[in-house]
């Protein structure tokens, strides 16, 4: 479950020197994946990806927050981010929360020289918070739409700075060029939407009120 913030760098009892590639959110490399399951896991997490970048995009458009549009592929993604975190615990980590645990922490030490194996969690909220607030719009929608503008910017920042460094920061590869590009295509966005609103409040500002 730790491929999300933090992944192991070989297998328990493989060989010092294996086959390696990035997985999402890897400080460093992980194995090369093998099982169906282990495909399965990296490709949910890929998945999850794309319907995030997909969903912000049109919430920057101007699509409702609780629009089918728009929430029906903010759950999907945040289904495939969850079985991404369950497939990884399976697969690569043989279902042992404490060998996820262990792998993250010689991982962290082995790479940043410090031994953080908490950072497994930031999985756990990574998941959480996109879970909770994919229902949240779904099954209260009219409360979710009268939230304030601090939530979307706390909620929605820390899912892309957690997004941002899984496929930039710590990536190599088509995945980081992916990710570099879906960070240009989301900051034109919040510009273009950006500056429409300057321009429409300044367009207000200069029209000359009618006396009645």
């Amino acid at each position: 479950m730790d491929h999300v913030l933090y992944s192991p760098s070989l297998r328990p009892g493989s060989p010092s020197i294996p086959t390696m590639c990035t997985d999402f959110l890897a400080i460093g490399a992980i194995p090369v994946p093998e099982t169906v399951g282990e495909h399965l896991s990296l490709w949910a997490i890929r998945l999850a990806m794309l319907l995030l970048v997909l969903v912000m995009a049109l919430e920057l458009r101007g699509w409702p927050t609780t629009s089918p549009v728009v929430f029906v592929p903010w759950l999907l993604g945040a289904i495939a981010a969850f079985f991404h975190s369950l497939g990884a615990l399976a697969t690569f980590h043989h279902g042992s929360h404490a060998e996820a645990m262990k792998s993250t922490a010689e991982q962290t030490e082995e790479l940043l020289g410090v031994s953080f194996a908490a950072g497994l969690y930031f999985n756990y909220v990574f998941v959480l918070i996109w879970m909770v607030d994919s229902l949240w719009r779904i099954f209260a929608p009219i409360r979710y739409a009268r939230l304030p503008v601090t939530y979307h910017l706390v909620v929605n920042g820390f899912l892309l700075f957690i997004a941002f460094n899984g496929t930039v920061v710590f990536k190599t590869g088509w995945f980081r060029w992916a990710g570099i590009a879906s960070t240009i295509l989301l900051t034109s966005l919040w510009l273009a939407r950006r500056n429409n609103k300057r321009l429409a409040n300044e367009g207000l500002e200069s029209t000359p009120v009618q006396s009645p």
